[in-house]
């Protein structure tokens, strides 16, 4: 066995960085909102008739919020940058990865350990592919293993410092569906997961049309949540479902079983439509968004709340057959460190721009709720 290669490292290009503006104000989160009550906190421009489109949002303990956001130009994302948002809503420009080649999906997931380093999947395919940590000075070194996986997308970190990544379109012959593990002993990734639940389904997929015509790809298996003591959460897009893998005694992963949705499906979507990002509180209560609400005629929340026992689902945010003006194609979520931002949830929409429709624009949306949430998920 030959020993692991040395990790790519690579310093902050300040001026690669610099090299698109983004229009941005200051923010500030201080309003306290009530349960399921919105609030647009920015959205998102360029002043070079680009198409900006922010992806993952990750806490530190300090209350600082992280962003993954792409350039895109109607071809490929010409940039992939890590922006750092301040308690006190001051925005910098953390790193750069850089282009991502045509079709390539470029910065997604991101997350934070108890250092506060932060965790970003980039899914480029090329010489930069793979799982980052990149530190407070924007050094990034990608994590041994990482370039294996086809799309990592979500993160997340168990109680023991183990990170767990989703891969969306596992390859061919690597297993059906895919969860990955890096664990503090072995410093590599590898598989840990494998389910046909875990999946994509385009055919299945509620926003294919029907056949003859091409299905719509979608994302498997996606957003991730550890909850305490020894549970990891999954959100299946294409197939519309939240499923539950055990951590065992010995850290291997248990059967994939589901905790809400149906598969095969019985009928029309319902609560859960295309889920993607997810997150959890601190009383084991499970939060994802479905990103198209509004565009498919389906009343439904953009953020619904799962009961991690039942498996019950409710909307968080207003039933709507239309597009709402708060959210366009919400992906991923996450609460705050800060006590006074304990009880919001905070909301990345992609933005309906990169399909070609006329949406109300990337954004970041806080909202309301009732039970104070858990800032690393």
């Amino acid at each position: 066995m030959h020993p692991p290669a040395a990790p790519m490292i690579q310093k902050p290009a300040p001026a690669a960085i610099a090299a698109l503006t983004l229009l941005w104000t200051t923010l500030t989160f201080a309003s306290s909102l009530g349960l399921g009550e919105t609030e647009i906190l920015h959205v998102f421009e360029t002043s070079d008739g680009l198409i900006p489109s922010p992806e993952g949002i990750a806490f530190d303990d300090n209350g600082n919020a992280y962003l993954s956001l792409r350039i895109f130009d109607g071809r490929q994302h010409l940039e992939n940058r890590l922006l750092k948002l301040s308690s006190a809503g001051k925005l910098s420009r953390l790193a750069n990865f850089g282009p991502a080649p045509p079709g390539a999906k470029g910065i997604l997931g991101l997350a934070t350990d108890h250092e506060n380093n932060l965790y970003a999947a980039f899914a480029s395919g090329d010489k930069n592919h793979g799982v980052w940590k990149v530190n407070r000075n924007g050094e990034k070194q990608r994590l041994y293993g990482s370039e294996k996986i086809n799309v990592p997308n979500a993160l997340t970190f168990d109680q023991l410092g183990n990170l767990y990544v989703t891969d969306s379109f596992p390859k061919a012959g690597e297993g059906p569906g895919l969860v990955w593990r890096y664990t503090r002993g072995s410093n590599r990734f590898q598989i840990w997961a494998s389910s046909p639940l875990l999946a994509p389904d385009p055919i299945n997929n509620p926003l294919s049309p029907p056949p003859p015509a091409p299905p719509v790809e979608a994302p498997g298996v996606n957003g991730i949540v550890f909850v305490p003591p020894n549970s990891i959460y999954v959100a299946n897009t294409e197939k519309s479902l939240i499923l539950r893998i055990e951590v065992g005694p010995n850290g291997n992963a248990g059967p994939v079983q589901i905790l809400a949705g149906s598969y095969p499906p019985l009928g029309p979507p319902g609560q859960l439509f295309s889920p993607d990002g997810l997150t959890a509180d601190q009383e084991g209560n499970l939060y994802t968004v479905n990103p198209p609400c509004g565009w498919t005629g389906i009343p439904q929340s953009a953020v619904v709340k799962i009961n991690a026992t039942t498996g019950q689902i409710s909307g968080l945010t207003p039933v709507l057959t239309e597009p709402p003006n708060d959210f366009d194609f919400p992906t991923s979520l996450a609460f705050s460190a800060r006590n006074q931002d304990r009880k919001h949830l905070f909301v990345i929409g992609i933005g309906g721009a990169v399909y070609g429709l006329p949406g109300s624009g990337a954004k970041l949306t806080k909202v309301g709720l009732g039970a104070p949430g858990s800032p690393k998920q």
